[in-house]
């Protein structure tokens, strides 16, 4: 009986114990927010974008959020040359300024992108510092990948299209700046093959994330863990 209260006394501790709680307000502390992206044997073409979070209970609107006054630099980890952003709009920084110099476009080309190496992208603000660090990968390995047939809800049997994911290779520089530019006239002036997919409505199409696939791309998943496809539609 003794031995009986002496576990009935122990489990009471231990559930009393841990019924205790013992919450705390936690005071909300605003944080600078980064967004950015490098592509590897090009200068920087994307812009980087600095804001503050939110707590939501906040009132106030997401234009208000953006950062103008940020230092931003990408720095080089083996050689340590840094590049700077300039600020160029609402929250957005870009290695040129709005009306650059002979001295800014030269350093802007001259610091080009390499596989293999490691960058740090340094924000530093009145509130707070953020540091982030990628390393490119030293190759990219994307092929056609033939998924055969689809089979639709319906029974309905469609072929999937294998596209040509090396339409565009070694072109220069000054070719796919071009290219970014003006992608229609580029393609068809210089007769760039384009493969064509149609994008369909219907319970076989547009049902789910699962449903019949236009085309699919095989990488070496081993080693990089996403790929960004972005894609461009034309009338």
């Amino acid at each position: 009986m003794k031995i009986s209260i002496l576990h009935l006394m122990i489990f009471s501790n231990i559930l009393f114990y841990s019924c205790d709680f013992n919450d705390q307000n936690l005071e909300y502390e605003d944080n600078l927010v980064v967004f950015g992206s490098i592509v590897a044997n090009f200068p920087v073409s994307d812009t980087v974008s600095v804001s503050r979070s939110a707590s939501i209970l906040e009132d106030i609107q997401a234009q208000d959020l953006w950062i103008d006054n940020a230092s931003v630099y990408l720095i080089d980890d083996s050689t340590k040359d840094s590049l700077h952003f300039f600020n160029v709009g609402s929250g957005k920084y870009f290695p040129l300024p709005t009306e650059p110099s002979l001295e800014n476009i030269e350093n802007y080309l001259n610091y080009i992108i390499l596989p293999g190496k490691t960058y740090h992208l340094v924000v530093n603000h009145d509130m707070d510092s953020v540091i982030a660090t990628t390393t490119v990968p030293n190759e990219m390995n994307i092929n056609p990948y033939n998924m055969g047939d689809y089979e639709c809800p319906d029974g309905t049997i469609l072929p999937t299209s294998t596209i040509d994911v090396n339409n565009l290779e070694n072109l220069s520089l000054e070719q796919l700046i071009s290219l970014s530019q003006n992608p229609y006239n580029y393609i068809s002036d210089n007769n760039v093959n384009v493969d064509t997919v149609t994008y369909k409505f219907g319970d076989c199409f547009t049902q789910s994330f699962a449903s019949y696939p236009m085309f699919a791309v095989d990488f070496d998943a081993d080693n990089h863990k996403t790929v960004k496809i972005i894609s461009y539609a034309y009338n």
